[in-house]
């Protein structure tokens, strides 16, 4: 006997008669040869050779994802960006861009996903993050200032 079973007696009567004929039917059940044509067609299903892989490839959709992300990723050749300053306010620096200015790390209001990477007085480096905060495409853009507009 098991430690924490009770003795539950020798009182239980058992039909081994009715059991017996429960498992005779149940090894029949088990044993036959006759499918119905549901049977028959799922069977027929489960040993074919399917196409393709049914359960989820992680890489084969991550590869998708980075295809259809760089697809959706404009081109920064595209841009007509025009770096026309260089500001310094203390330890700030400021680029004017398009005629607006933007601090280091600010995305760039007329060039959508794309951001202020470097401020140098020669050039500014704007960048472009995918989904993943990535860095996919930086450029770089000198400085051109407009004679125009210089003493105004």
């Amino acid at each position: 006997m098991f430690a924490n079973q009770q003795d539950i007696g020798t009182d239980a009567k058992v039909n081994y008669q009715e059991l017996n004929s429960t498992v005779d039917m149940v090894k029949g059940l088990a044993n036959k040869d006759e499918f119905t044509e549901v049977e028959r067609y799922k069977l027929e299903l489960a040993e074919t050779k399917w196409p393709s892989n049914p359960f989820y490839d992680r890489e084969k959709f991550a590869r998708q994802d980075q295809r259809q992300e760089k697809a959706e990723l404009q081109s920064a050749e595209g841009l007509n960006l025009a770096y026309t300053g260089y500001v310094v306010m203390g330890d700030r620096e400021l680029a004017i861009i398009n005629g607006f200015e933007y601090e280091r790390g600010e995305e760039i209001v007329t060039a959508e996903g794309y951001f202020v990477s470097t401020i140098t007085k020669e050039n500014v480096i704007i960048g472009q993050k995918n989904a993943t905060e990535e860095i996919v495409e930086e450029r770089v853009i000198p400085i051109t200032e407009d004679p125009l507009n210089l003493y105004n």
